[in-house]
């Protein structure tokens, strides 16, 4: 179902638990069927500096905010490493930060501290397919 992994690795929650519905899917439905905390998304302005945000300082920034999530899952799982499928999405992600850092000469540009590290502990607090949203939309801007 798509509560497992609730919450850091879920799916969106369902549209007919959010309304307070019987689930016409039960338990073939792909999406999440337990509570999810609605304080964990970014707000407008938080929004706007991501996106002004260099690309380099940007995937960085989602980047360890995955690693924190891929180290807890780990360690609540007892797994002895991340999956591959999340170390190929990091992968990814890394990849296009090596290939910012060597070609985009804007790169040392540097977003104000305190707004970055407030908005990584937010993303550490989102779920992962959130931060991979905005992974995915940055990588598409770019």
């Amino acid at each position: 179902t798509g509560s497992i992994g609730h919450p850091d690795f879920c799916s969106r929650p369902c549209v007919y638990i959010l309304k307070g519905d019987k689930c016409k899917n039960g338990e073939a439905c792909r999406f999440c069927h337990i509570k999810h905390d609605s304080r964990l998304k970014l707000d407008k302005l938080q929004r706007i500096l991501l996106q002004e945000m260099p690309k380099y300082h940007l995937l960085s920034l989602l980047s360890s905010s995955l690693r924190v999530k891929a180290v807890k899952a780990r360690d609540i799982l007892k797994l002895p490493q991340m999956s591959e499928h999340f170390q190929k999405i990091l992968a990814l992600v890394d990849g296009e930060i090596e290939y910012l850092a060597e070609t985009d000469k804007s790169w040392h540009r540097k977003s104000r501290g305190r707004d970055r590290q407030h908005i990584h502990r937010i993303l550490c607090k989102m779920p992962v397919a959130g931060i991979l949203g905005w992974a995915n939309s940055c990588m598409r801007l770019g």
